[in-house]
């Protein structure tokens, strides 16, 4: 086996097993007829069609159920991320309260258990868009959003519970979202809690060495959707839903709560960019509807 056929095989791994044993010996047929004598890698732009073509084929398995089901599947991806991103944002705060009453600054918070179990189903309800029948995703995200509301009783809370809302109802049937996704949830997550969790004044070392990664880490991940966009679009809509229901939506509510005065960009950026990024995320989707 010469060098080029060896790395063309190893190229051809961007194709799934199922596909390499169909197709695989006539792939690599024709990029071996069509590479130069002497080379020791394909051409460039072949392995570029190859790799994207692999990717392409990854993503069908799970892509494209139709149109409606694929704007269902990443709506009720980008109210994940958002509810996740909320939960984040609640431990971080947990964390903060314990770290300050550990240290005698302060003394934990009386309401921390109701606190901590609507927190517990919003993350059921999560899990449970992937994992469990429908009735139990709607069941759980009620219960979560009636649980969100009267820990709370703030007007902050309208964005989780009608997040949680907007989850019963997307709930899923067989056409789940990819379990893919669960890792760029992940992701989002933990560098939120991350990025607030080490903000406590004991803790502060560690969030000088750690916040710029952790800050810039949610942009390379909407970066990563907008490109992902070529192979599947549905990602990027969720992202869109999770940049409008967090930096938009909160924005609005803190203003309500007369939190802050709203300034025209912290509503404005969110909002457009948004808007911008879901339309052409859907575009995207339709023309790969069609194929």
């Amino acid at each position: 086996m010469t060098a080029l056929e060896r790395r063309c095989r190893l190229l051809l791994h961007a194709y799934p097993a199922w596909y390499r044993r169909e197709r695989g010996e006539e792939i690599l047929a024709t990029l071996l007829q069509a590479s130069q004598p002497g080379r020791s890698w394909p051409a460039p732009r072949d392995t570029r069609a190859l790799i994207m073509g692999g990717l392409r084929v990854r993503a069908w398995r799970t892509q494209n159920p139709g149109m409606t089901v694929s704007l269902r599947q990443a709506m009720l991806g980008g109210a994940a991320l958002a509810l996740l991103w909320f939960v984040a944002q609640d431990l971080a705060g947990l964390s903060e309260g314990l770290v300050l009453a550990w240290t005698h600054t302060t003394t934990v918070q009386p309401h921390i258990g109701p606190w901590i179990a609507a927190d517990a189903l919003t993350l059921a309800a999560v899990a449970a868009a992937w994992f469990a029948p429908r009735p139990a995703v709607a069941v759980l995200a009620l219960a979560a959003a009636a649980a969100q509301e009267c820990w709370s009783g703030r007007i902050m809370a309208i964005q989780p519970a009608g997040l949680l809302i907007l989850l019963a109802i997307l709930a899923p049937g067989r056409n789940r979202p990819p379990r893919s996704w669960l890792w760029l949830a992940g992701a989002l997550s933990a560098a939120n809690l991350l990025d607030q969790a080490t903000g406590v004044r004991p803790l502060l070392p560690i969030y000088n060495a750690i916040s710029p990664t952790l800050t810039v880490l949610p942009w390379i991940v909407l970066g990563a959707a907008v490109l992902w966009a070529a192979i599947d679009a549905r990602p990027a809509i969720a992202m869109a839903v999770w940049l409008a229901s967090t930096y938009l939506v909160i924005a609005l509510l803190e203003h309500l709560e007369q939190v802050g005065e709203l300034r025209p960009w912290e509503w404005q950026v969110p909002a457009a960019g948004s808007a911008i990024l879901a339309a052409a995320a859907t575009w995207r989707l339709r023309r790969q509807a069609a194929l």
